[in-house]
């Protein structure tokens, strides 16, 4: 776990500026591939744990906030807090579609559009749409640190929750 342990330190290093950069943006949206985030932490957090931490997480730095996960009877939205909303992409398209369609419809609506996920598949699909506006692809595995560095078997962050 020594190199894995290093590589998550190195990518919550890199989250707060994230954070900061989508604090400068007018109108910034977060959007997580929830089913790879759960596979970062090696599914350690379960669909609750998740949906709670992320909405938590989106209070504290005041993102808008969508977290998509595949299946579901049918395609459907519903809030889980107060920045952040819980998509199930339906039968009839994947999450990773879901989150290309978001992504391409905040881009036009001008906002500023972080995509957290470890697929490469997903990662071109959505870098393909640098072209309509600003959007970054951050592995999942730097929000599964802030989110519960304890999963990812790290030390918890300093200054990150504020939980004790």
């Amino acid at each position: 776990g020594g190199m894995l342990s290093l590589i998550a330190a190195l990518l919550a290093a890199y989250a707060p500026p994230l954070v900061t950069h989508l604090h400068c943006s007018p109108s910034p949206l977060v959007l997580v591939d929830g089913n790879n985030l759960r596979g970062s932490t090696v599914f350690a957090l379960s669909q609750q744990d998740l949906a709670l931490s992320i909405s938590r997480w989106a209070e504290a730095h005041a993102l808008p906030c969508v977290v998509v996960m595949d299946h579901g009877e049918a395609q459907r939205a519903w809030p889980i807090g107060r920045y952040a909303a819980l998509t199930l992409a339906g039968p009839g398209q994947s999450a990773d579609d879901v989150l290309v369609r978001d992504t391409w419809w905040a881009l036009k609506e001008g906002r500023d559009v972080a995509v957290f996920t470890a697929d490469q598949g997903l990662t071109s699909r959505v870098r393909r749409q640098k072209s309509a506006g600003s959007v970054q692809v951050v592995p999942s595995l730097a929000l599964a640190c802030l989110l519960a560095p304890e999963k990812v078997g790290l030390p918890a962050a300093r200054g990150g929750g504020g939980e004790k």
